[in-house]
């Protein structure tokens, strides 16, 4: 397991090596930020590190980001913004499409996004089809989703999502003590031609009380 203490600064990576697929760190500073990566290894050398959520220590759920904005940069392109959330080690962008009269999920952006500016392209037949939320995230845990925006049709109408832009709340997750990090759910991958070597692995994390 890897970490790094993105808010402590010449900070140096840190890890540890442990066998299964659970670990709790302890001896974490309390309100930083740290990426967080996962990485295997056997007889026959290490794989390469896979990237979990990153994580604030003890800052448990994130309070949901406000003031949601959007530009429109051009008919395919727009711009977000929005003030930050206490206790967000990072933030998760939702996007459907209103075209179809709501009844597409909203589909999120795996990238998780550390400013609070971010843009989005490709949006055919046009930006103004599509709805957008923000979530903060903190590991494994996660906000609801806030004040969603459409941005205006060219006609300079304001479109109306006919599904309605009901909040799903994120779904529970462990807790842990404020100095730590309890890294679980590991799914170890293997190679396409079904050899054993190291690969990367899928972490989630989960950052703890407040």
């Amino acid at each position: 397991m890897i970490l790094f203490d993105k808010d402590t600064p010449g900070a140096w990576l840190t890890g540890t090596g442990f066998r299964g697929n659970r670990v709790q760190i302890c001896g974490l500073k309390p309100g930083h930020r740290y990426l967080v990566a996962a990485a295997t290894w056997n007889a026959a050398g290490g794989g390469l590190p896979g990237l979990a959520r990153p994580v604030m220590v003890g800052g448990g759920i994130p309070a949901a980001p406000t003031g949601l904005r959007v530009t429109t940069v051009d008919p395919t392109t727009v711009e977000l913004d929005w003030n930050g959330a206490k206790s967000a080690a990072g933030y998760q962008l939702w996007v459907s499409n209103i075209k179809d009269g709501g009844t597409t999920p909203p589909e999120a952006d795996e990238n998780i996004i550390e400013d609070t500016l971010y843009g989005v392209g490709f949006l055919f037949p046009g930006v103004w089809n599509f709805q957008f939320c923000v979530t903060a995230v903190n590991g494994s845990l996660e906000s609801d989703k806030f004040n969603c925006v459409i941005p205006p049709h060219p006609d300079g109408n304001a479109p109306t999502n006919p599904g309605g832009s009901a909040l799903n709340p994120s779904p529970s997750a462990r807790t842990a003590a404020s100095d730590t990090v309890d890294i679980g759910s590991l799914t170890t991958l293997r190679n396409p031609d079904g050899t054993g070597s190291p690969v990367a692995v899928g972490a989630g994390v989960n950052g703890g009380d407040r």
